[in-house]
């Protein structure tokens, strides 16, 4: 790695993209892009769809990276989780990035689920994604970069175990 690469400063916002009125999301997309931002992250909780939203902004933009953070793992399997990541960076030329969380109970309750172990359930999650469980689907290469929300040691430990 050279100095340029060590020295060079990472910018980015987090966007509640998944409240925020249409107009005003990709208004402020775009800006952040022509300032020279590096990455918008989006919410996901209330609003809209997290993978949909970021296609959208992915396909108005031309050098921003989105990302999704972060998408809650109750909110869809481990399996279309992997397969809307790869999906995005492919289609945008790799400028999609994953963050993957267990956020939470809220997140599970309000789909009538029922909150698990955290550290158990990220780790399983994980694992399915990365295609070390038997019922993976292991489309492509991961060519997309994955980011896992972590709350405390313990969650640090499954992020340090599926790196």
């Amino acid at each position: 790695m050279d100095m340029k690469t060590v020295n060079r400063l990472v910018s980015a916002v987090i966007l509640a993209a998944d409240t925020m009125p249409r107009d005003e999301l990709l208004d402020t997309v775009l800006r952040l892009e022509t300032l020279g931002y590096d990455t918008a992250w989006l919410t996901d909780m209330y609003g809209r769809e997290i993978y949909v939203t970021a296609g959208w902004l992915l396909a108005k933009t031309s050098r921003i990276r989105i990302a999704s953070g972060i998408a809650h793992i109750y909110g869809r399997d481990a399996i279309a989780s992997i397969q809307a990541g790869r999906t995005l960076s492919e289609l945008s030329g790799g400028r999609f990035v994953q963050g993957v969380g267990v956020s939470h109970p809220i997140a599970a309750t309000m789909r009538g689920l029922e909150w698990e172990n955290p550290v158990d359930k990220a780790s399983s999650y994980l694992a399915a994604m990365r295609g070390e469980t038997p019922l993976s689907v292991r489309a492509g290469a991961d060519t997309v970069p994955l980011y896992l929300a972590a709350h405390g040691p313990k969650m640090l430990g499954v992020a340090a175990r599926h790196a």
